[in-house]
């Protein structure tokens, strides 16, 4: 047993990280229970989280390997109920069911088949009225497809808005990923196109998913209110009959594309769009013509004219073939500017779910690299570790406009936040900054500070690709962005509270320090840090950090002295001695100083019950905060194993 003694003046730190213990991620994302698929999808993301650590010695490539399990296991038999789905075209979720007419056209390209998704007329129509026109759409997009899967949905109603039911977002992510993986389909080419009541749904839906799609083609509905806002990232295309007055579609349609005029005009490089009135047509127009005949739309210039039913427009001719129109975008998954709103992504895009169906319940609060998720665990931490900056509210605001931009060269980010957010994830790659560099984020103009680059985490891989299902956007470095209560943001980039991957969590105990302000009573004078067990191989020079609240103290008083003690304290036994267990004094968010409590690890560890004693260069002032972390050492092949570590503060 090791024993070190050590002696602190007066001084600190304010902890900035979340907890990331991968054993609870299954539990909380996937509940339990029987179902199709349940237990070989668990099997295939246990495997996931088991590499997940030793993946990231190579981060650039993390999330290829991690997506390539899932891509590998529906290759083999382990989605069973994902691949029965497309063999008998139809996706059953929360007692609905959408039914699929799929088919595929020309030779896969090697980057994989574009996907279009193809949203039939009708709504608030008796069920044989809905399903011929389902029929219909089965093959009214797909003569003009060349190359690609075409797939047709039905309405899982018979209602106005059967395509954008609760039940349905769940159901179009479960679809694309289904697409993906098992017929070859490329992630940043897909699109949705509509026609009447699918052009309704293309509206909400290119709203509601757009970090899903390339572009839309929306052809003679209605927006029914839908902002334009998250239209930003996407192509999006508005056609309609000069002539189609029901519900004022004609109108609306030039509207819309005037606003887009204007947003693409207010924010260049994005609202990339196209409005197509055509002369004189009524519903129907031609919008699918396979031989590309060119038609008589409105010139752009006169949208204005449509939209206020004035006169007669100036015509010019186009090319107005859906197909044509969206395949000329192609999504860029890791944009350098961001604009969205968060409130029109649906939440049910992340609805509680069944055992077996894959979207987890936070997949409506990511848009792109940032993301709400979570927002409870995270506010939960800072309340019990640095009351002060504990975001207020129940939930992270969702109202307002977010606009984000990266800048790789300077490694830096800036947003603008709304007045009512609280929370929001920022998760990094190597294509939006350079990991060997401090990384700096401002918030409405107000720079947080250049800080050390946060370490590629297990636990951020993981939850990116169970969250998003997309294997462009899976993530191995995150910052945390938060608000107090009296209107301040903080930043979070440090790999803090990072959990080791055999690290066993700690239930709390009566002396475990949580944050307490001040001691339970005037004789207490003694708390502790208990830690069963770390066991880490992921060799590495970053300092990670132990989960768990109960492994943080605020200090209240002026420490006197802390002890450390292990059972076993050793590295791999060979080569050079690189591992240390750290006792971390943080202040303002910064490291104040670092304490290596044992020295560096060896096989041949010291005499048991071994003590020294030492001075601390800084002192711990009240206020700060005391972290349990440790280094592994990098260079290959470096392993650090602790058990039974308890490190007791005095004041």
């Amino acid at each position: 047993k090791l024993q070190f003694l050590y002696l602190i003046g007066p001084r600190g730190v304010r902890c900035r990280t979340m907890s990331t213990d991968l054993s609870a991620v299954r539990a909380w994302d996937f509940p339990d229970g029987a179902g199709p698929g349940t237990a070989a999808e668990f099997q295939v993301l246990a495997e996931i989280e088991e590499h997940a650590a030793g993946w990231l010695r190579e981060p650039a490539s993390a999330g290829e390997k991690a997506w390539g399990v899932l891509r590998a296991a529906a290759a083999g038999r382990l989605m069973e109920r994902r691949r029965e789905e497309l063999q008998n075209g139809a996706i059953t979720y929360g007692g609905h069911t959408m039914r699929l007419h799929i088919e595929k056209v020309g030779v896969k390209p090697a980057v994989g088949y574009p996907l279009f998704i193809a949203l039939h007329g009708g709504g608030g129509c008796p069920v044989p009225v809905n399903d011929q026109q389902f029929d219909h759409m089965k093959t009214y997009y797909k003569h003009s497809v060349e190359c690609g899967v075409y797939v047709a949905c039905r309405g899982i109603t018979n209602d106005w808005n059967l395509h954008w039911r609760d039940e349905s977002w769940a159901m179009y992510e479960r679809l694309v990923e289904n697409m993906v993986l098992f017929e070859g389909v490329d992630a940043n080419r897909v699109y949705v196109m509509g026609f009447s009541a699918g052009g309704d749904g293309t509206y909400r839906i290119a709203a509601g998913m757009p970090d899903r799609l390339a572009a839309a083609n929306m052809s003679a509905g209605h927006p029914n209110g839908q902002a334009c806002d998250n239209y930003a990232q996407l192509g999006f295309v508005l056609q309609c009959g000069e002539k189609d007055g029901a519900y004022d579609r004609n109108k609306i349609a030039a509207e819309y594309g005037l606003k887009l005029q204007a947003l693409s005009q207010a924010h260049p490089g994005m609202y990339r769009h196209a409005c197509y009135i055509h002369k004189q047509k009524p519903h129907n127009f031609a919008d699918n013509n396979p031989a590309r005949v060119p038609q008589s739309v409105v010139c752009a210039g006169d949208l204005a004219r449509v939209h206020r039913g004035e006169g007669t427009p100036a015509y010019e001719d186009a090319n107005t073939n859906a197909v044509d129109l969206v395949t000329r975008f192609v999504r860029d998954p890791h944009p350098t500017a961001l604009r969205y709103r968060p409130g029109d992504l649906p939440q049910h895009r992340n609805a509680p779910h069944e055992p077996g169906f894959g979207a987890t319940r936070h997949r409506g609060l990511y848009y792109y690299n940032l993301s709400m998720a979570r927002f409870a665990a995270h506010q939960a931490w800072v309340a019990s570790t640095c009351p002060a900056a504990t975001p207020p509210g129940d939930a992270p605001g969702r109202g307002g406009v977010i606009e984000a931009t990266f800048d790789r060269g300077g490694n830096a980010a800036a947003l603008a936040l709304p007045d009512d957010a609280t929370f929001l994830r920022v998760h990094l790659n190597h294509t939006l900054a350079d990991p060997a560099r401090p990384y700096e984020v401002v918030v409405n103009g107000v720079s947080l500070g250049r800080k050390p680059f946060p370490s590629a985490r297990p636990d951020v891989l993981f939850h990116t690709l169970i969250d998003r299902g997309d294997p462009c956007f899976v993530y191995p470095y995150e910052i945390v962005l938060s608000r107090d209560a009296a209107g301040a943001w903080h930043s979070y980039h440090e790999a803090a509270l990072l959990a080791p991957t055999q690290h066993t969590p700690v239930p709390a105990r009566s002396q475990s320090a949580v944050a307490a302000s001040a001691p339970k009573d005037a004789t207490q004078t003694h708390a502790s840090f208990d830690v069963p067990s770390i066991k880490d191989a992921l060799s590495t020079d970053d300092l990670r950090y132990v989960a768990g609240k109960e492994h943080v103290m605020q200090v209240a008083a002026s420490v006197k002295a802390v002890r450390a003690t292990a059972a076993v304290f050793q590295d791999q036994g060979w080569g050079n001695a690189k591992g240390h267990v750290f006792l971390v004094v943080k202040r303002g968010g910064d490291v104040a100083c670092q304490l290596s409590l044992f020295g560096t690890a060896r096989l041949e560890a010291p005499t048991a019950n071994a003590e020294k004693c030492s001075e601390n260069p800084c002192e711990v002032r009240p206020g700060d905060v005391l972290c349990i972390a440790y280094r592994v050492g990098g260079g290959g092949g470096h392993t650090l194993e602790v058990q039974n570590l308890r490190i007791e503060v005095e004041w």
